[in-house]
């Protein structure tokens, strides 16, 4: 299928498009909300502000595509995989992103307000200064991801790996981090006031001027942890 018949034939007022192969399309700014596209092809598709919002999109390959600006809310991203994809800027508020393949994908300044990333792989994404407010991350794995400038208040990370993770300046106010892994993580100026730590692993992880207060630090494994007065903590 092309892109000029895929968008002729919603025009009439057809929506469903399952298993359809659109690499490399060009859909930028079109409006295709609330579109069933399960199961298609649109690696390294060029989708530049386009419209995709309450659409179903359960396992779609989004590999590397631009989605730059792209409007993804309340949309069904189950299973996709969009590793190496440009979401800069991009809107998946309330979007479903369970278990999605983001490896090396770019979110900078996305806003994945109540987002559901249960289980899904951030590996090396740059979320710098997205909006993760109240969003789900458990079980995800955020190993060497760069969330600098985030906002993560209320967010839940029970059990997300975060590795060696840039988390400075990130504000996780109230976040549940319980049994996280945090080893190595940068979280220079990072806020955890009120935040949830019990069982998390801050082995050699970097606190220097981190707010703790009223964190919970239950059971927390330091080692080597560089506090918020720059002392070293060891268990």
């Amino acid at each position: 299928m092309q892109a000029e018949e895929l968008l002729e034939r919603y025009a009439i007022g057809e929506t469903d498009f399952l298993n359809a192969d659109l690499a490399g399309a060009t859909l930028s700014m079109a409006t295709l909300s609330g579109t069933t596209l399960t199961g298609t092809n649109l690696s390294e598709a060029v989708m530049m502000g386009v419209d995709l919002s309450r659409s179903e999109l359960t396992g779609v390959n989004l590999h590397k595509a631009n989605l730059w600006n792209a409007d993804l809310s309340v949309t069904n991203l189950e299973g996709a995989n969009l590793s190496e994809a440009n979401l800069c800027g991009a809107n998946l508020w309330d979007a479903n992103l369970v278990r999605v393949q983001l490896v090396g994908a770019k979110l900078t300044g996305a806003n994945l307000w109540n987002t559901d990333l249960s289980e899904a792989d951030l590996s090396r994404a740059h979320l710098d200064s997205a909006n993760l407010t109240g969003a789900i991350l458990v079980d995800a794995n955020l190993e060497k991801a760069f969330v600098r400038m985030a906002e993560l208040v209320g967010a839940n990370l029970a059990g997300a790996d975060l590795t060696g993770a840039n988390l400075m300046e990130v504000n996780l106010s109230g976040a549940d981090l319980t049994e996280a892994n945090l080893s190595d993580a940068q979280m220079v100026g990072s806020n955890l006031n009120q935040a949830c730590l019990r069982g998390a692993d801050l082995s050699g992880a970097f606190l220097r001027g981190v707010d703790l207060d009223d964190a919970d630090l239950t059971d927390v494994i330091f080692d080597r942890t560089t506090m918020p007065d720059g002392t070293i903590r060891n268990s």
